[in-house]
Order: structure tokens, then C-alpha cells, then sequence
């Protein structure tokens, strides 16, 4: 480095100034002064895959997608790295709040993002220059990162085609309009593209955006069903089938599905993402698209360790494949014994 006296001539800064600026720099171990010899800058040692503290930035740490993540993600930071939770409850203002909270707190973020443009950008500038960051099952569509999810185009887009292929022409689409997240806007267009595919001219006609609300709200979310069911099925064209983006929409809907005349319940399928446990449903056919979240969390993991262990991460996205699980036909469906419910009003929950 420069002299203390080339410092002063360069800066036109006072002798006192430069010498107090020097002495910070050498307590925070930014530099190195030898006497007689002269000042240097320290050499930084990068966080290696056996140390160093993880960010982990999730809505919750209840749901069953993130108990999944967290599992895979454990696996491959292993038990000497720490793992420190920032729960955003998918609130986009919090989730900044959080980020510059762990800035200087953590080596490495791994992040399920809210997709707000503003804190993606945020999320870029961290990248770049503090630490490395890795998105979790879905990436911001406004934002270049590295990331590790689910091949959501690919498992919606067989599913749609699975109902089409059973001969279904009318299928509504109920889902939450985020289209700023990957996860949700790659379900929509695999959607979008088969419906346009059969020669359906206006696929959106068909689609219903509702807000995802909490148990409190149950009942309100359950009379937006209801209303939306009642109109798709209304008319000389009623629809046969539904695709859910996830499971939240997949048990509203169920809860409605007596509302279906009775030769459109007959038939009626639905094809919906759902990372809940084996269940049972009531009354119509469903079949079910599962991720796999442990295997995500794993990737993306591992991918973090190798960041902050020095190595430059493309900024794309690495896809899991998701299995499509269809049921085979059951002629009796409205047997007892195969009745169950997904959502306890009461409870605020699922029986599982």
C-alpha cells in the first residue's frame, strides 16, 4: 500500500486523519503494518464448506414444503454449519427488513423469495458484493440469481396434458396471480399452453386468481369458491375439470365439489401440485403432482457450501424433476369409506 505520506498528497488529507484511518483498518484486520517494511492488505480466508453461518430465509418453518427443504438442506450443510432462520411469513417488506439484518451476520443466504422486484434487486447487489445467495424453490422472474427448484413447466405441463388426454376440453386454472415468482407463473403457462394447444382461444376465461387467506379467513376464501365453482359450471359449457397451483387451493376446492351437478361431478378431475402427505379425497377423482422438496433443499445447499467455499455460481436455475401421480378410475367413488376431509373449518387445519 501507499505511505502515509503518499496518502496525505493523494487525499490532501489531514496526517492525523490518514494515521486513525490506517489504525481502524489494522484492528478490523483489513491490513497488515510491519514496521520498517510497510503496509499491506490482509489476506481474507473464504468461509469453507465446514464452517461458516447459512442464512435461511423461509415463510415458515411449519409447512410441509419447508419442514421438506430444511431436511435436504441439513443433509448437505451438514452439522457443523449453523443455520440461522429468518422466518418472512412471505411479507416482502419483512423479508427486506431480514436481509439487512443478516448482511454481516451470515457467510451464504439460502432463500425461498417472496419475488417482490425491489428486494430481488436487493438480493442481486448481495450477491454480487457480500455474500453469496441461492434461491429455493422458485426464483424472482425480475432478478438474475442462482437457484435450485422444482421443473414446474414440465410436471403442471403433464398433468394438463393427462386431462386432456382423458378427453377434458373445459378445465379451469385456480390459482394465486404471483406471476414475479417462477413456481407459480411456469404452473400457469404449462396451463395456458396446453389449453391453447386444444384450440382453447381465451384460456384465461377459465382461471380463477383468489388470495390465499389463513384459517380465520376460511370461510370467506370457502364463499369465493363457491361463487367461482357456481359460475364455471353454469351454462351450456360447464367445465370438467380443475388444475390447482397447490394444495391450499386443491382442499377449498374439494370442499366445494358437492356444488358440481351431479352428471358434471361424475366425471369431474382434478389435477393439483401438493406437498401434503398421502390423503385421501372425497367424492372426485384427483390426482396429484409431487415435489421433491428434500432433494431441492439438498441441491441448493450444497450449491451455497460450494459459493462461500470461493466458487462462481452461474446465475441459473438447476430443476428437479416432480412426479405425476395419477389415480386409476374408481367406479364406486362415493363410498363411505373413501370419504375424507382436507380442511376442519373448526380447526383451522387438515386431517391427515
Amino acid at each position: 500500500m501507499p505511505t502515509e505520506a503518499q496518502l496525505i498528497a493523494e487525499f490532501g488529507a489531514s496526517k492525523m486523519t490518514v494515521h486513525r484511518a490506517l489504525q481502524e483498518l489494522s484492528s478490523s484486520g483489513l491490513i497488515t503494518r510491519v514496521e520498517r517494511v510497510g503496509t499491506f492488505v490482509a489476506k481474507l480466508e473464504a468461509p469453507t464448506p465446514e464452517r461458516g453461518k447459512i442464512g435461511l430465509f423461509l415463510p415458515t418453518n411449519e409447512g410441509f414444503l419447508e419442514i421438506k427443504l430444511l431436511a435436504g438442506i441439513r443433509e448437505a450443510a451438514g452439522d457443523d454449519r449453523q443455520l440461522v432462520l429468518y422466518a418472512t411469513d412471505n411479507d416482502p417488506v419483512l423479508e427486506a427488513e431480514m436481509l439487512t439484518k443478516a448482511v454481516g451476520e451470515v457467510d451464504g443466504i439460502l432463500i425461498l423469495p417472496t419475488g417482490h422486484p425491489r428486494v430481488s434487486r436487493r438480493l442481486e447487489e448481495i450477491n454480487e458484493s457480500v455474500c453469496p445467495v441461492v434461491c429455493l424453490d422458485r426464483e424472482p422472474t425480475s432478478a438474475k440469481l442462482p437457484s435450485v427448484a422444482t421443473g414446474n413447466y414440465e410436471a403442471a405441463k403433464a398433468g394438463m396434458e393427462y386431462l386432456t388426454g382423458a378427453g377434458h376440453r373445459r378445465i379451469a386454472y385456480f390459482g394465486l396471480f404471483a406471476m414475479e415468482m417462477s413456481s407459480l407463473s411456469d404452473r400457469y403457462r404449462a396451463y395456458h399452453d396446453v389449453m391453447t394447444g386444444i384450440g382453447v382461444e381465451d384460456p384465461t376465461s377459465l382461471s380463477r386468481f383468489i388470495e390465499a387467506r389463513d384459517s380465520a379467513d376460511f370461510f370467506v376464501e370457502l364463499r369465493l369458491f363457491e361463487d367461482a365453482l357456481f359460475r364455471l359450471t353454469s351454462g351450456p359449457e360447464p367445465i370438467t375439470a380443475a388444475f390447482c397451483v397447490n394444495e391450499h387451493y386443491l382442499g377449498v376446492l374439494l370442499e366445494v365439489c358437492h356444488l358440481l351437478p351431479p352428471d358434471v361431478r361424475e366425471r369431474f378431475e382434478i389435477v393439483s401440485f401438493c406437498d401434503w402427505p398421502s390423503l385421501s379425497f372425497p367424492s372426485v377423482r384427483t390426482h396429484l403432482i409431487r415435489q421433491d422438496a428434500r432433494a431441492v433443499g439438498r441441491l441448493a445447499a450444497a450449491k451455497l457450501c460450494r459459493a462461500m467455499a470461493g466458487e462462481k455460481l452461474p446465475l441459473t436455475r438447476d430443476e428437479i424433476p416432480a412426479s405425476f401421480e395419477p389415480v386409476p378410475f374408481d367406479p364406486n367413488p362415493f363410498e363411505p369409506s373413501r370419504r375424507a376431509f382436507l380442511f376442519d373449518p373448526g380447526a383451522g387445519g387438515v386431517e391427515l
